[in-house]
């Protein structure tokens, strides 16, 4: 990596610049206008709430209890706060310290704030250029900059990076750290600091909110078995290693889950009852669907309105939104998932042919084609290390459905913020496989015989 930053630090500093851009002034269109300012506030009122109200009731993470929670709190009510269950916030504890430090300087909440969410679109932009910097090394220009470039017009990355309560910098810095830092045969010291980071990284982003567990620890072993497919390593080192992968995130999982009862302890009355808060808090927002279930039928409402309509039609969805149905919800969940836009391309398109071109069904289509006709257009030299991409990206799809397997009642809930989960990390890999594909296009179309014919 140092070889790397040191050749490509030009690049680098372009690529964090684009991406900056994007996250932090939405440069490129990736999302509308509204979505843009008001998407996720309140989430991230939580973390304001925290930076105003620092030092009451403990310095626990608040919520705002006083009406719209997507209102932008810059000022502290204690009356009409209360601490956040299971979520203390990492984060929130460190940008109330930043606050702290700043405030000789008399600067508004307001203020620190917007320089807080500039700061973190700087950070999310400087981790994704570091994902470009890799593809730059091992794949050439052409598939870093249209990473790059898709990643700026991919709607949920520049929803999450700015935002204070997402902490996207830590939800991709663990396969950033597997992509560059991981070697099998490094010795059994340099083998041990290398899995203490990754486990202090997802430990970090646990600390945050628990949310994706299963997700961050799936991404982890895609990163991993990219590397063993590339090494062409044995049968029985996939599941040493891979299982390896998966022990050490779920372990610093239940670390951070110890920190949290920890702290909520001296609010809770005791160890066992702050256990017993974090637990029923945790099913609540991942098993007990419940009421749930007419969400997913709103959410598809909501985010694709115009395949709503069509669908609607023909299976009368709008008759069971009260029905708490778990069939309908599942099916209309599933709707959600399987055309999310995961690109908004900045050329107009009519509806609903919009929503299925830019959709992550559309992205696993192509997927597909380019891997069953791979002999076609990778040379024989390149071939391991294209189909080591294809390995990721297929780890990385069950990441994306592992939490919404296992966390039914989040994902009914939140399609429009799970679709984060196809950059933990399928979409990495995938934009660097289209970026590979653009770049054999471009090579064919310099030869003669092809621009002769």
């Amino acid at each position: 990596m140092r070889d790397a930053l040191h050749k490509h630090r030009l690049f680098l500093a372009v690529m964090t610049a684009i991406l900056f851009l994007s996250f932090a002034f939405d440069a490129f269109g990736a999302m509308n206008s509204l979505s843009f300012v008001s998407d996720y506030k309140d989430s991230e009122a939580l973390v304001v709430s925290e930076i105003a109200c620092h030092g009451l009731d403990g310095g626990f993470l608040l919520t705002d209890k006083s009406g719209d929670p997507a209102h932008e709190v810059f000022h502290c009510t204690p009356k009409q706060l209360t601490y956040y269950g299971s979520q203390f916030g990492l984060q929130g504890r460190i940008y109330s310290l930043g606050y702290d430090l700043l405030s000789p300087a008399h600067m508004s909440i307001g203020i620190y704030v917007k320089l807080a969410q500039l700061l973190t679109a700087l950070l999310s932009a400087f981790c994704f250029a570091l994902v470009a910097l890799w593809a730059r090394s091992r794949h050439g220009l052409v598939p870093a900059v249209t990473f790059t470039l898709l990643i700026a017009i991919s709607p949920m990355p520049v929803g999450f990076a700015r935002n204070l309560y997402w902490a996207l910098p830590l939800l991709v810095a663990p396969i950033i750290f597997v992509l560059w830092g991981y070697r099998r045969q490094a010795s059994a010291a340099r083998r041990a600091i290398f899995w203490s980071i990754v486990g202090l990284l997802t430990c970090a982003k646990f600390l945050c909110g628990y949310e994706y567990v299963t997700s961050l620890a799936v991404m982890v072993v895609a990163g991993v078995a990219y590397h063993l497919y590339l090494e062409r390593a044995k049968r029985q080192i996939y599941f040493k290693e891979l299982a390896l992968a998966f022990a050490v995130v779920v372990l610093s999982f239940f670390v951070a889950m110890g920190i949290h009862v920890i702290a909520l302890t001296p609010v809770a009355g005791s160890f066992g009852k702050a256990v017993e808060v974090v637990k029923l808090d945790a099913l609540k927002r991942t098993v007990n669907t419940g009421g749930y279930a007419s969400y997913a039928i709103t959410g598809l409402q909501t985010n694709l309105p115009d395949f709503y309509l069509i669908t609607n039609a023909y299976a009368g969805l709008s008759g069971h939104v009260h029905s708490h149905n778990i069939v309908w919800a599942a099916m209309s969940a599933g709707l959600n998932y399987i055309f999310m836009p995961i690109i908004n391309l900045p050329v107009v398109l009519d509806q609903p042919f919009a929503t299925y071109v830019q959709s992550f069904a559309a992205i696993a289509v192509v997927l597909v084609l380019l891997f069953v006709n791979r002999a076609k257009w990778v040379i024989a030299s390149q071939q391991r290390a294209v189909e080591a991409l294809f390995v990721g990206a297929g780890v990385g799809m069950l990441a994306y459905l592992s939490w919404l397997i296992f966390a039914p009642s989040h994902s009914l809930v939140h399609a429009f913020l799970n679709g984060i989960l196809l950059f933990m990390p399928f979409a990495l890999f995938a934009y660097i496989i289209l970026g590979l594909y653009l770049d054999y296009l471009l090579q064919k179309f310099k030869t003669p015989r092809f621009r002769k014919a």
